[in-house]
């Protein structure tokens, strides 16, 4: 996690903050392959994150949701995306029926980091260390997968190599639902090419 080193208000009142350069070279996840350590560590880096005692993130004032106000939000998101115009109504539909699944939505939430991008993940042999938690927050730990679900498009096996590691270590599974639907697209019956184009730039 980065540190910052000094502090100064700009004279149009921009915040900068300096904080040393950060171990390792950030990640592509399109460079991720099933089996690899890569794969393996950014999953162990997820499933440590996902066991944060959610305290910590309560403590430096980070959004806390349980499942059913955190279903509440992406049913909010989805009325803004319905009233653009813009999303075809079948598409609407199915996530509606989805998000209106309560039994989809009983899960315990965790700390999570928000959509983690492969530049935000510095690989140094191993995750040496994570960038921008500007959205972390206790909410649904599927967040962390939204950019990482892309790579399912060109090679389902390395996100499921992730996903393996996450569960390897024996954490997210009393959490069923959304948790794995989300990367897991078929879970809940849901296509790839309809859900990373549409609800994932909503998020």
């Amino acid at each position: 996690v980065p540190t910052a080193e000094g502090r100064m208000t700009l004279a149009d009142r921009n915040l900068v903050t300096v904080q040393p350069r950060l171990p390792g070279d950030p990640m592509v996840w399109r460079g991720l392959t099933a089996g690899s350590a890569e794969a393996t560590g950014v999953g162990r880096a997820l499933a440590a994150l996902h066991d944060v005692d959610p305290r910590l993130a309560d403590e430096v004032g980070a959004p806390s949701y349980d499942a059913d106000g955190y279903r509440s939000r992406r049913l909010a998101v989805l009325d803004r995306a319905a009233g653009t115009g813009l999303v075809p109504a079948a598409l609407l539909a199915r996530w509606e029926r989805a998000l209106e699944e309560v039994s989809l939505w009983r899960f315990p939430t965790c700390v999570t980091h928000g959509p983690l991008e492969g530049h935000d993940v510095f690989w140094n042999g191993h995750v040496s260390a994570i960038s921008s938690w500007e959205n972390a927050s206790v909410s649904d730990p599927a967040d962390d997968f939204a950019a990482l679900a892309l790579l399912a498009l060109h090679d389902e096996h390395a996100i499921a190599a992730v996903l393996g590691a996450v569960l390897g270590l024996g954490l997210l599974l009393a959490a069923p639902g959304p948790i794995l639907a989300l990367p897991g697209f078929a879970l809940i019956g849901l296509g790839a090419a309809n859900i990373v184009p549409v609800l994932f730039s909503l998020a």
